[in-house]
C-alpha cells in the first residue's frame, strides 16, 4: 500500500521519475500497479462523490426503484471511468499499463475542491471544474507520456505476436 500511495504522489511532483520506477517495478512484476484503477476509483467516489452517492441511496429509499439508485452510482464512476478510457486511449498499447497512474491528478483535484468545498471556501466557476481541470491535467499527462516514457517491450511483442498469427485455413 506504501508503494502505491508514493507512485500515486509522485506522479504530481516528479512524473518523470515516477513513471520510470514505475516501468522497472512492473517490468519485474506485473502485478504491481494492477489494482491502481480500482483503488483511484474508489478514492474518487469517497473523496468527491459521497454526496451523490448519499442522495442516490436518499432517492432510492424514497422511490424504491433501483434505476435511480443506479444512475446515481454510475453518475459517481463516469468521470474516473471515461477519464482511465481516454488516458490508455492516447497512450497506446505499449504505454497502456501508466494508464491508471493518469487518474490521479483527476483524484486529487476533485477531492481537494469538495474539501474546500465542505469548508465554505467558494470556488470559481462551476461546480463540475475541478474534475474538468483534473481531466485536463490527466489527458495531458498522457500526451506528455506517450512520447517520453519508456515502451513495455514484453506486453508489445506478445500482444503483437497474439495479433499476427492466423488460424491455419482447413
Amino acid at each position: 500500500m506504501f508503494a502505491a500511495v508514493q507512485r500515486w504522489g509522485g506522479v504530481l511532483v516528479r512524473p518523470r521519475a515516477t513513471f520510470e520506477a514505475f516501468h522497472a517495478a512492473h517490468s519485474a512484476d506485473p502485478r504491481v500497479g494492477k489494482w491502481d484503477a480500482w483503488a483511484l476509483t474508489g478514492l474518487y467516489v469517497a473523496g468527491s462523490q459521497v454526496q451523490a452517492i448519499s442522495e442516490a441511496l436518499a432517492k432510492y429509499q424514497a422511490f424504491d426503484s433501483l434505476a435511480i439508485l443506479f444512475n446515481g452510482v454510475a453518475m459517481a464512476v463516469l468521470a474516473p471511468i471515461l477519464v482511465g478510457f481516454l488516458a490508455e486511449a492516447l497512450l497506446g498499447a505499449r504505454h497502456r499499463a501508466y494508464g491508471n497512474m493518469t487518474l490521479v491528478p483527476l483524484v486529487a483535484l476533485a477531492t481537494l475542491a469538495n474539501l474546500l468545498r465542505q469548508q465554505g471556501v467558494q470556488l470559481p466557476g462551476p461546480h463540475y471544474l475541478p474534475e474538468m481541470m483534473g481531466s485536463a491535467w490527466a489527458v495531458a499527462l498522457a500526451f506528455w507520456g506517450r512520447a517520453r516514457l519508456p515502451k513495455f517491450e514484453a506486453e508489445s511483442k506478445k500482444s503483437k505476436s497474439t495479433s499476427s498469427e492466423s488460424p491455419a485455413d482447413d
